[in-house]
């Protein structure tokens, strides 16, 4: 429940790459969860959804 607000925070400092490529990682792994029972994906940068999606 908590990779989004995680990923909305690291993507903004670069010296935190690593941790945002695993919270990116996560989400792909469990999107429909991820999805499902957070809204707080809608506030994700569109470069971060991409990554998550491919």
């Amino acid at each position: 429940d908590l990779v989004c607000p995680v990923l909305q925070v690291v993507s903004t400092l670069p010296s935190c790459k690593l941790l945002q490529e695993t919270c990116e990682k996560y989400f792909a792994m469990h999107f429909d969860y991820c999805t499902t029972t957070n809204t707080d994906f809608v506030m994700l940068s569109k470069a971060a959804f991409t990554r998550i999606l491919e």
